[in-house]
């Protein structure tokens, strides 16, 4: 269960899909229910898994997923499942898939994708709490085992004080397959990156993501980098932060330097990720952060944070791994954007290496499958699982 699979609506609908393509693949078989918001793209669909996505009503949109339609499906699907796994919390189909597990008497494993972090519970912490009192609290005590993607987010789940099982497995990613539009024809689909070098963001626009601060260290950069470079900045707007994120560009004059482009996907989105010289993410927190993962596996050296469990980039020298700072941000930015292009190619070929080692989703998926198979069988915990 995962509350939305639009492309549009951020890293779970790209991981979930693609988790469940890969078990797919290796002969799982799989029921996946969703809410379809439409204005936020099509759904996506995956070969070999059986799609329940009913359409997300006006009740269902402005009362976080209720729906006794929604509920009685997926009560169904779990009596004649062997495990539900739910993606996300804080939504009523997320309860959902607690309740009918608990009621069907399955073994439940919750991926909390992020939001049991510091920052995500203090980010409208007040309905929160009310929530985490009412439900929530309960709902995570019933869980079989969790499923972390870094064990930034396994510490996040102990200190909350749930005692289960975690694997901790990362997302994968898809390695890319097209090299995408040539330069040229980049430029004629956006012409303001024609003779400039490109640094890049893709991601959801939200206050987690530091675009904020983001625009106040690149505002701070020696104005002949703001000639050379363009920082181009795409993604969905679901909160309306966008207008502060243009209010302050415009605050710091930085309109000619800094593009905003909504959001994008398919052959744009690899040509850019291909074609950028740089990928910034300056998220608050991130539980992983796949936009990390789609810039290195396209070879592109990133700027992030603390707040991300991605400390390889330090190790790997394939990108910078830095507190959550503007300050720290305009720093390493100043670094980076001076560095000849040869020495950033050579780190972005560090990371495509990583990426396609360590994080093919056919990997991924063979551990997924382990781990379900230990919890309906027995036996010793795979290596990946923490019991401590």
């Amino acid at each position: 269960m995962v509350a939305s699979l639009n492309t549009k609506t951020g890293g779970p609908s790209v991981s979930v899909s693609s988790l469940a393509r890969e078990l797919a693949r290796l002969g799982q078989k799989q029921k996946l229910v969703s809410y379809d918001y439409s204005e936020h793209g099509p759904t996506i669909k995956i070969e070999g898994v059986e799609q329940t996505t009913l359409p997300a009503n006006f009740i269902a949109r402005y009362l976080r997923g209720w729906s006794p339609e929604f509920e009685k499906n997926i009560l169904a699907l779990a009596t004649s499942s062997d495990l539900v796994h739910n993606h996300g919390i804080w939504m009523f189909p997320n309860h959902y898939a607690a309740k009918a597990a608990r009621q069907r008497r399955k073994p439940l494993v919750t991926s909390p994708r992020g939001m049991l972090g510091t920052w995500a519970l203090s980010y409208h912490s007040l309905p929160k709490k009310i929530l985490w009192s009412l439900r929530e609290r309960n709902d995570l005590r019933n869980v079989t085992a969790f499923h972390a993607t870094s064990q930034v987010e396994a510490d996040d789940i102990r200190r909350l004080g749930f005692a289960q099982p975690i694997a901790v497995i990362p997302n994968g990613v898809d390695l890319p397959t097209s090299q995408g539009l040539a330069r040229k024809d980049l430029e004629k689909e956006l012409p303001s990156l024609q003779g400039r070098r490109l640094a890049l963001f893709i991601s959801r626009i939200h206050p987690k993501k530091g675009l904020l601060e983001l625009v106040d260290a690149w505002a701070a950069l020696p104005m002949e980098l703001h000639t050379e470079w363009a920082l181009l900045i795409a993604g969905p707007d679901l909160t309306n932060h966008l207008v502060r994120v243009e209010a302050r560009i415009l605050a710091r004059a930085m309109e000619k330097s800094i593009l905003l482009h909504p959001p994008v996907t398919g052959l744009l989105k690899q040509t850019l990720l291909k074609q950028a010289e740089l990928f910034i993410l300056p998220s608050h927190e991130e539980n992983f952060g796949i936009v990390v993962a789609e810039a290195l596996a396209h070879g592109t050296p990133v700027i992030t944070t603390h707040g991300t469990p991605w400390e390889i980039l330090k190790h790997n020298k394939c990108g910078w791994w830095i507190p959550m700072s503007v300050d720290s941000l305009r720093q390493t930015l100043a670094t980076a954007l001076l560095l000849p292009p040869p020495a950033l190619a050579a780190m972005g070929l560090a990371g495509k290496d990583y990426t396609s080692l360590e994080l093919s989703w056919s990997a991924i998926a063979q551990k997924m499958s382990l781990f379900y198979a230990w919890i309906l069988n027995g036996g010793p915990p795979p290596s990946f699982v923490r019991t401590d």
